[in-house]
């Protein structure tokens, strides 16, 4: 018996919290008369080949320092982290040190976890940030939180988007002052106040471009878009092959349909997003393999489920160079994936060719990128890449080419290892102020 906790919230530590708050759950309760002093959850790993990818980092790797090279005369930093999956970092001496998994903060006891261990680490590492390090979202708990820490301590408060965040997370890892950023994830703020997840970025030492991006598409229905994948698949089938909507999105089943259509109609969206977890989500509601997410990531990791080896094929797309950043357009893909489902193709083959798509837009974008910036080093980061047959894909597909891959190993390359990227990239972009 490891733990015991409600989902989604902190894990118990005491009894009489734990009697209180698990007895509608549970009969029987395995109690000690030594006390828990410090909660932590079970680490999840996972291996592709040999390349290590750490899903849950905390139990035998919490507090295990991650040294950063080339920054001795750096002041101490605290930086909050995200809020999906919160973890925040310390540094001190050329070593970050981060907590372990603390869970989504939208949760009060998760909240309560994260205040104490902060306490916890800024007493046993004896560290007094002398700098604050956010996140851009203004609604994250995590940024609120580290901004009140910054005024309530008079300390200077900088914010690192997040998806450049998930780069420099890899950079700071393998000691790395240039590279291609492919960092891919579900949800993150944007510099335009749109929702990112889907972006190409180039870093040269303090400078960073967003050079490529998942074409935008209207955000209907705020969170929920995220937790029913069908919403998403309802906004690429509009933008694709609106008349093959009816096909896969009946009224019928899913009951708000006609309302956002009439938005769609109208173009009343002033939100948009570019991420390419959504599209796994709206591929996956294309194969009826998943409309509703009962829990995160449920639609990908159904999707990856299926994915055979036997086929190497995939659907077509485009890459609009015409503006900068430039967009990445899978209008076609979709209508290809349509047109398999109406011939009878089996979700297996539809599942790969996807997969081989998403492999062959990161390939060709890498190449068009390095053609323009002459950046060998590719960097892969962000919750997509917890998935294990597309980093496969990924490393066999770029095994023959002059391009440098690296991926996060010493922290997850989810929300969890934002705060190791927050803390970089302050390291880069102050570089001159600090020697």
């Amino acid at each position: 018996m490891t733990s015991g906790n409600i989902t989604d919230e902190a894990l118990e530590k005491d009894d009489d919290s734990a009697l209180k708050n698990l007895q509608p759950i549970t009969k029987y309760f395995l109690t000690h008369n030594r006390e828990i002093f410090n909660r932590i959850d079970d680490s999840i790993i996972k291996f592709v080949d040999k390349q290590k990818i750490l899903i849950r980092k905390a139990r035998g790797f919490i507090p295990i320092p991650i040294k950063i090279e080339n920054f001795s005369n750096s002041p101490q930093i605290f930086a909050a982290g995200a809020d999906m999956k919160g973890s925040f970092g310390l540094f001190k001496n050329n070593l970050f040190l981060g907590s372990q998994y603390l869970g989504d903060l939208e949760f009060v006891s998760n909240i309560d976890f994260y205040k104490e261990t902060l306490q916890y680490f800024q007493n046993i590492f004896e560290i007094k940030p002398a700098i604050v390090v956010a996140d851009l979202h203004p609604n994250y708990f995590s940024t609120n939180f580290a901004e009140n820490y910054a005024r309530e301590n008079n300390l200077p408060l900088f914010h690192i988007q997040h998806h450049l965040a998930h780069t420099y997370s890899v950079m700071a890892e393998h000691n790395l002052s240039e590279t291609i950023g492919v960092s891919f994830d579900g949800t993150g703020f944007g510099d335009d106040e749109n929702i990112w997840g889907g972006e190409f970025f180039i870093v040269k030492g303090k400078d960073h471009k967003r050079v490529a991006h998942l074409k935008y598409q209207p955000v209907m229905s705020g969170e929920k878009m995220s937790k029913e994948p069908w919403r998403m698949a309802l906004i690429y089938l509009y933008g694709s092959c609106p008349e093959k909507i009816d096909n896969f999105i009946g009224s019928e089943k899913f009951l708000q349909k006609e309302f956002i259509l009439k938005i769609l109609k109208r173009q009343q969206s002033n939100l948009y997003t570019s991420s390419m977890g959504r599209l796994f989500d709206a591929v996956a509601s294309l194969l009826s393999i998943c409309h509703y997410n009962s829990y995160e990531g449920e639609a990908a990791m159904k999707l990856e489920s299926i994915v055979k080896s036997n086929v190497k094929k995939s659907y077509n797309w485009e890459l609009d160079t015409q503006n900068f950043p430039w967009q990445i357009d899978v209008g076609q893909t979709i209508r290809e994936i349509v047109k398999d489902i109406k011939n009878n193709i089996s979700k297996n083959e539809i599942a790969t060719k996807f997969h081989f798509t998403i492999v062959d837009i990161i390939y060709k974008t890498c190449q068009k990128i390095r053609q323009n910036f002459s950046i060998n080093n590719v960097s892969f980061s962000g919750g997509v890449f917890q998935n294990g047959v597309l980093v496969n894909l990924i490393r066999k597909k770029f095994s023959e080419s002059e391009f440098q891959l690296f991926f996060n190993e010493q922290v997850p390359p989810n929300d969890a290892g934002i705060a190791l990227g927050q803390i970089y990239g302050y390291l880069l972009n102050h570089r001159d102020a600090e020697t």
